[in-house]
Protein backbone atom coordinates (compact mmCIF):
# COMPACT_ATOMS: atom_id res chain seq x y z
CA UNK A 1 0.00 0.00 0.00
CA UNK A 2 1.09 3.14 -0.69
CA UNK A 3 1.21 5.74 2.35
CA UNK A 4 1.27 8.85 0.59
CA UNK A 5 -2.55 7.80 -0.53
CA UNK A 6 -3.62 7.10 2.53
CA UNK A 7 -2.01 10.43 4.17
CA UNK A 8 -3.97 12.43 1.71
CA UNK A 9 -6.86 10.90 2.31
CA UNK A 10 -9.54 14.05 3.23
CA UNK A 11 -11.16 12.74 5.66
CA UNK A 12 -8.86 13.67 7.92
CA UNK A 13 -8.14 16.93 6.77
CA UNK A 14 -5.14 18.23 8.82
CA UNK A 15 -3.25 15.37 8.19
CA UNK A 16 -3.92 15.79 4.49
CA UNK A 17 -2.92 19.48 4.87
CA UNK A 18 0.26 18.73 6.10
CA UNK A 19 0.98 15.55 3.85
CA UNK A 20 0.36 17.91 1.20
CA UNK A 21 2.54 20.50 2.65
CA UNK A 22 5.49 18.85 3.16
CA UNK A 23 5.64 15.60 0.95
CA UNK A 24 4.53 16.99 -1.68
CA UNK A 25 5.08 20.86 -1.39
CA UNK A 26 1.80 22.26 -2.26
CA UNK A 27 1.58 26.04 -1.64
CA UNK A 28 -0.41 26.80 0.88
CA UNK A 29 -2.02 29.57 -0.64
CA UNK A 30 -3.70 27.23 -3.15
CA UNK A 31 -7.21 26.65 -3.08
CA UNK A 32 -7.34 22.42 -2.57
CA UNK A 33 -4.97 23.75 0.66
CA UNK A 34 -7.07 27.23 1.99
CA UNK A 35 -9.93 24.30 1.62
CA UNK A 36 -8.06 21.82 3.87
CA UNK A 37 -6.98 23.97 6.38
CA UNK A 38 -11.06 25.60 6.20
CA UNK A 39 -12.13 21.83 7.04
CA UNK A 40 -9.72 20.86 9.93
CA UNK A 41 -12.14 22.38 12.42
CA UNK A 42 -14.68 19.77 10.96
CA UNK A 43 -12.37 16.73 12.12
CA UNK A 44 -14.32 15.25 14.66
CA UNK A 45 -11.73 15.71 17.60
CA UNK A 46 -11.28 18.80 16.93
CA UNK A 47 -14.94 19.90 16.24
CA UNK A 48 -15.58 17.98 19.76
CA UNK A 49 -13.25 20.45 21.68
CA UNK A 50 -14.47 23.08 19.86
CA UNK A 51 -18.09 22.12 21.31
CA UNK A 52 -16.68 22.16 24.71
CA UNK A 53 -14.34 25.55 24.22
CA UNK A 54 -16.27 27.36 27.03
CA UNK A 55 -15.65 24.33 29.59
CA UNK A 56 -11.64 24.55 28.69
CA UNK A 57 -11.22 28.59 29.22
CA UNK A 58 -13.72 27.76 32.27
CA UNK A 59 -11.15 25.27 33.62
CA UNK A 60 -7.10 26.34 35.03
CA UNK A 61 -5.43 27.38 31.74
CA UNK A 62 -2.82 24.73 32.38
CA UNK A 63 -5.15 21.77 33.70
CA UNK A 64 -3.56 18.72 31.70
CA UNK A 65 -5.43 17.72 28.51
CA UNK A 66 -8.50 20.11 29.44
CA UNK A 67 -7.55 23.49 30.29
CA UNK A 68 -6.90 26.37 27.31
CA UNK A 69 -2.80 26.07 26.93
CA UNK A 70 -3.55 22.57 25.84
CA UNK A 71 -6.34 22.58 24.01
CA UNK A 72 -5.07 25.40 21.80
CA UNK A 73 -1.66 23.08 21.42
CA UNK A 74 -3.93 20.01 20.17
CA UNK A 75 -5.76 22.46 17.83
CA UNK A 76 -2.48 23.63 16.47
CA UNK A 77 -1.30 20.58 15.84
CA UNK A 78 -4.01 19.36 14.31
CA UNK A 79 -3.96 22.62 11.84
CA UNK A 80 -7.05 24.11 13.15
CA UNK A 81 -7.10 27.35 11.50
CA UNK A 82 -7.17 30.40 13.54
CA UNK A 83 -9.29 32.31 11.27
CA UNK A 84 -12.12 30.63 12.78
CA UNK A 85 -14.11 32.43 15.56
CA UNK A 86 -13.46 29.72 17.82
CA UNK A 87 -10.81 29.09 17.46
CA UNK A 88 -9.37 33.12 17.50
CA UNK A 89 -11.60 33.20 20.59
CA UNK A 90 -9.48 30.26 22.76
CA UNK A 91 -5.73 32.09 21.07
CA UNK A 92 -7.20 35.46 22.31
CA UNK A 93 -7.88 34.04 25.91
CA UNK A 94 -4.48 31.68 26.38
CA UNK A 95 -3.03 35.65 24.91
CA UNK A 96 -4.68 37.83 27.52
CA UNK A 97 -3.99 35.03 30.29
Amino acid sequence: MDASKWLLEEDASGVAYLASRCLLDEAPASRRMKSLRRRCVQYPPVARMLDHLDEAMDARNYTKYEGAYWTLIFLAEMQADGRNKRVRKLADHVLST
